[in-house]
């Protein structure tokens, strides 16, 4: 449905040698003063991502998480980890904060936890806080890799190992005898 026109708001930007002057929603207007105002306090305009500033509807983790189509859980580790930054304003997080929260997206914790963060912080998703190793925080990386749906050559996967298999002594000396 289209907004009536007394339902808009014009907005005027000067400087840098032009002009831009455009009819905008109410909203959208509000959205471009709260940058404006974040930038003029010195805040990085970059980490006011359009997801958000939007202020049409809360993001939930699930939504959240799916959207970047994890498949492992390194990844849905990172993606938890990228949410409690973008949506919770947690600049840091623990592994303790992030393990319970698979539930919320309709998943099982992995069996092995521990392995799968250190896989995560071993691919430089993740990286411990330079103050205390019990925290951590998403990194540059860690946000490409998520932006890109885990998916071109500079994301690094690193992968778990096989293990081999145990041969018993007795399967052994079948096949050499």
């Amino acid at each position: 449905m289209a907004e009536k026109t007394e339902d808009k708001v014009t907005i005027t930007l000067k400087g840098a040698g032009m002009t831009f002057e455009s009819e905008i929603s109410p909203l959208t207007a509000a959205n471009v003063v709260k940058l404006c105002v974040a930038v003029g306090q010195g805040q990085d305009a970059t980490s006011l991502t359009a997801e958000n500033s939007t202020g049409d509807s809360r993001v939930s983790l699930g939504e959240y998480v799916h959207k970047y189509e994890p498949t492992s859980y390194p990844e849905k580790i990172l993606a938890i980890g990228a949410y409690l930054k973008e949506h919770r304003g947690k600049e840091s997080f623990s592994p303790e904060d992030v393990r319970p929260l698979f539930r919320m997206i309709g998943d099982v914790p992995p069996a092995n936890f521990g392995r799968d963060f250190r896989i995560a912080v071993s691919n430089t998703w993740i990286a411990a806080e330079d103050g205390d190793p019990n925290f951590f925080y998403v990194t540059a990386i860690g946000f490409k890799a998520l932006k890109s749906n885990f998916a071109g050559e500079a994301i690094k996967k690193q992968k778990t190992r096989k293990r081999k298999k145990n041969v018993s002594v007795k399967s052994r000396k079948e096949t050499e005898g």
